[in-house]
């Protein structure tokens, strides 16, 4: 276990050195630029955590909205339902005399 920890270490320590050969980047600044990534990415998950809580939020207040909506709906829908039986006696009262006209303008076109 020990052998295996010492490995992962020198490994790890290598593979640092390269790449601070390889940008060409002293220690202090890698360093700096971890630590400035780091704080990125917390400001990140900070914003995330607070746009998910207003989002749980927000759902928890349409779900409200809409049970308290739920009789006003209902309502309206009732009278959308009484408003077309009644138009449904006038509709058919208007399709009968246009029937009627119809059928007077092709008898007297048939006169003709």
């Amino acid at each position: 276990m020990k052998r295996l920890l010492i490995s992962s270490l020198m490994a790890a320590g290598a593979l640092l050195a390269a790449h601070l050969v390889e940008k060409r980047q002293t220690p202090w600044a890698f360093a700096q630029e971890k630590a400035a990534e780091i704080k990125l990415k917390k400001v990140q998950y900070d914003r995330f955590n607070q746009a998910s809580q207003a989002v749980k939020q927000n759902a928890e207040r349409l779900q409200t909205t809409l049970k308290d909506a739920a009789p006003t709906i209902t309502a309206i829908n009732q009278d959308v339902e009484k408003f077309q039986f009644k138009l449904q006696h006038r509709l058919a009262q208007i399709e009968s005399i246009a029937q009627h006209m119809e059928t007077t303008l092709n008898k007297s076109e048939q006169k003709e």
